[in-house]
């Protein structure tokens, strides 16, 4: 495991920096669409923190992990509010 300090992870040598023109560090993509896979598994994870299933649609343009953990915490604090059911719908006692 490394350390880092800066508490950033990423470098030049492991993020992939996209350009006008591109790719800017020349690491080839797997897929065409790996930047849009990618931003949609980060947001899936960090919904993930709301710690209930949301059943709903989200839309989100241009969006980082910061504007995501923004939204499970509005998330989460709507759901700890509203009167809740704790069973799954649809089971019997």
């Amino acid at each position: 495991m490394r350390s880092n300090t800066s508490g950033n992870c990423f470098n030049h040598g492991t993020k992939v920096t996209r350009g006008e023109n591109g790719i800017l560090n020349g690491t080839l993509t797997r897929y065409p669409n790996e930047f849009v896979r990618h931003k949609t598994l980060d947001l899936i994870g960090d919904l993930m923190l709301v710690g209930h299933p949301i059943k709903g649609h989200i839309l989100a343009a241009r969006s980082g992990h910061k504007a995501n953990i923004e939204l499970a915490k509005k998330i989460r604090a709507y759901w700890e509010k509203t009167p809740h059911q704790d069973e799954i719908p649809g089971q019997a006692d």
